[in-house]
């Protein structure tokens, strides 16, 4: 956490720890302030290749999620086995998740997403759609407010339609 975003990172340690074990790839999160003149990209490549991160060994099964204040952007990068899991598809459908929780101010309720996100993506093959459970809690979550309303137009219609067959 060297841009000093995250309130609860021994909770987060503790939860990737857990991911770790049970998906056998290493789980990284970075927070940074300064990417040195490297692209988001090259930041989070570099991290995670020049600290030895890998599930197996260094350069080894991996994911790593960068949080880059320096460029306002996030960034996941995938290493070995990871990168059968996180397609493009899945790579932007995480991003779509966590982007707005960053823009909130929101920093470990991003990366609880983006592990709850990781431990979907692996327990999932590439070629298999994700659970539908799954996939309708990221939309409410997402778009709760337009679920609301459009659970309260459907409500009205509903309220409408009795009423007038009721004054028939």
């Amino acid at each position: 956490d060297q841009a000093d975003l995250l309130e609860n990172d021994q909770a987060l340690e503790e939860e990737i720890q857990a991911l770790r074990s049970q998906l056998q790839i290493d789980i990284v999160l970075v927070t940074t302030d300064d990417a040195e003149g490297l692209t988001p990209r090259q930041y989070a490549d570099d991290f995670y290749d020049y600290n030895g991160f890998g599930y197996d060994e260094p350069r080894g099964d991996g994911v790593l999620m960068l949080i880059d204040m320096d460029h306002r952007e996030v960034y996941i990068s995938t290493c070995g086995k990871a990168i059968w899991y996180f397609t493009d598809e899945r790579i932007d459908l995480a991003l779509d998740a966590i982007a707005p929780k960053l823009t909130d101010g929101e920093y470990d309720e991003a990366c609880e997403t983006f592990l709850s996100l990781t431990e979907e993506f692996m327990t999932h093959a590439a070629d298999e759609p994700l659970s539908y459970g799954f996939r309708l809690k990221l939309m409410l979550r997402e778009h709760w407010f337009m679920t609301l309303v459009i659970a309260a137009v459907l409500t009205a219609i509903t309220l409408g339609a009795l009423a007038r067959n009721k004054a028939m």
